[in-house]
């Protein structure tokens, strides 16, 4: 069966591991419909379903670090789908062990990132002509309550390949947004820098990033000054702070996001 779980870390400022963004590989040609239950201590926390096209990748959630100590379950069900209609239930079991856990680190070509990687392979009391198709399963499992935990981030619509190459860092000096700005009244410059400065933190949201950082240099302080009433009012900021940074000096805004 040509399906992956990965598991790609995200990290903290002192380089330790944050938590695992978990996803889907589908390697074969074909497209599947997909029912993931994520079990901690055998008790089911998240159920996911939807759909992986075939040479894709899909988000399912994240997962802290610590968690690895409640050794994940992973309960996977998948229907292939056909020109005109879903073939017949494959399921797999992947149970996570943390002293096997970092040894199955593979460089992932199609991200490129490296990635924790398991195989799914088909369970063997399944393998009988007698597995369900998609209409049965779903009318039998249609009072399905879904659970979901304090931990789990809510990811859904993530891209995982946007998530692995974004850069939580804007630089808004103004000769990095527009080749223009010598035409530019003073009231235009700074409206286009914050603009960007926008857009930026709805990416970061929308990526679920943790923090990012707004390069807005020192000078007069004007644009630091709106960049930081703008934050004062967004309503997914937690908090922001310009202090002193070994890379950025005093002309950068940290910026956490609310999760």
């Amino acid at each position: 069966m040509d399906l992956q779980l990965i598991f790609l870390p995200e990290s903290l400022d002192d380089n330790s591991i944050k938590g695992y963004h978990i996803g889907i590989q589908n390697t074969s040609s074909h497209d599947y419909i997909y029912t993931i239950k994520i079990d901690f201590k055998n008790k089911t926390l998240i159920e996911k379903r939807g759909k992986i096209e075939s040479k894709n990748i899909c988000q399912l959630d994240f997962m802290p670090f610590e968690e690895l100590n409640n050794t994940p379950e992973f309960k996977c069900d998948f229907w292939k789908l056909n020109k005109d209609k879903t073939g017949k239930k494959i399921s797999s079991f992947c149970k996570i062990k943390p002293k096997q856990f970092f040894v199955k680190k593979i460089f992932l070509e199609s991200i490129q990132r490296e990635v924790i990687l398991y195989k799914l392979e088909v369970s063997k009391t399944i393998l009988s002509e007698k597995g369900e198709d998609l209409t049965t399963y779903t009318k039998e499992n249609i009072t399905t309550q879904k659970v979901k935990p304090n931990f789990v981030y809510s990811t859904d619509k993530i891209d995982l390949l946007s998530r692995a190459e974004f850069v939580n860092e804007i630089d808004l000096h103004l000769e990095n947004l527009t080749q223009k700005g010598a035409k530019l009244r003073n009231n235009e410059k700074l409206d286009l820098q914050l603009t960007a400065a926008e857009n930026f933190i709805q990416k970061a949201i929308k990526l679920d990033a943790s923090k990012v950082y707004l390069i807005h240099g020192i000078g007069k302080g004007k644009l630091k000054e709106r960049i930081h009433d703008l934050l004062h009012r967004h309503p997914s900021v937690r908090s922001f702070k310009n202090e002193y940074h070994h890379k950025y000096g005093y002309g950068a805004t940290e910026v956490i996001f609310r999760k």
